[in-house]
């Protein structure tokens, strides 16, 4: 069962990766997560989940130098992947 989501102009496609997760996993995570855990999680490399940060693919936070994810995004991505026949696109 493959998926995509939509990132503004950008659409990505997993194999998945998120339907992987486990409900324990998702709720143990932090509300924010680091870039290097979403590209750990979409199986992505590092410099790869940057770049889709910079070009505002991935949603961010910037606080200061940081910028984290919200975890809330990936919840709807798993939940809109559960309602998916077969695969298709889920906005991210």
């Amino acid at each position: 069962m493959g998926f995509g989501f939509n990132w503004g102009l950008a659409t990505v496609s997993y194999m998945g990766v998120i339907s992987l997760l486990t409900e324990r996993e998702i709720e143990t995570m932090a509300a924010f997560l680091t870039v290097e855990e979403v590209a750990r999680i979409l199986r992505l490399k590092r410099s790869t989940a940057y770049e889709y940060v910079r070009q505002g693919i991935i949603p961010c936070v910037r606080l200061g130098s940081f910028i984290r994810i919200p975890k809330a995004r990936l919840v709807e991505w798993k939940k809109a992947d559960r309602q998916e026949d077969g695969g298709g696109m889920a906005n991210f």
